[in-house]
């Protein structure tokens, strides 16, 4: 497949994981995620983690969902952007702007070069949570059909 995606002229690979608050699932092992990572690199395509949940993860859970994926982050060494879908943009930024002054952003696990691909849609009706985001986050929008 990434040898498909490189004629294709594709530059990034995000491999998704769902996660819940006790578990990431994976479907590669570590050493499989870092031989794909390193295949990926040797002919210029970025491989990146991409994390979302299930609807019935609440705000509550966050602080458990932050460490599943600062545990899972471990296992892409040249992790140069890391993205988060929409139900998980959507839990971090309500967490974002509770009065706790805890920010799950900062506890990601991400290095200060890691760029943040989070999902735009959630930010149309909730401007002020912008203010919350790193500095490096880039918002992605997504283009949800209409059912």
């Amino acid at each position: 497949m990434v040898d498909s995606l490189l004629a294709l002229k594709m530059n990034q690979l995000h491999l998704l994981f769902k996660l819940t608050p006790t578990a990431c699932s994976q479907p590669y092992s570590p050493s499989e995620i870092v031989s794909l990572d390193r295949y990926c690199s040797d002919r210029g395509i970025t491989l990146v983690p991409a994390f979302d949940i299930e609807d019935t993860v609440t705000t509550g859970q966050v602080s458990s969902l932050t460490g599943v994926i600062t545990a899972t982050l471990t296992h892409f060494p040249s992790a140069r952007y890391v993205h988060i879908g929409p139900r998980l943009t959507a839990v971090l930024a309500d967490a974002s702007t509770l009065e706790n002054s805890y920010s799950p952003w900062s506890h990601l696990g991400l290095t200060q070069s890691t760029v943040l691909l989070v999902c735009a849609n959630v930010f149309h009706n909730k401007r002020k949570h912008l203010a919350h985001l790193p500095p490096s986050a880039i918002l992605v929008e997504y283009g949800f059909q209409v059912c």
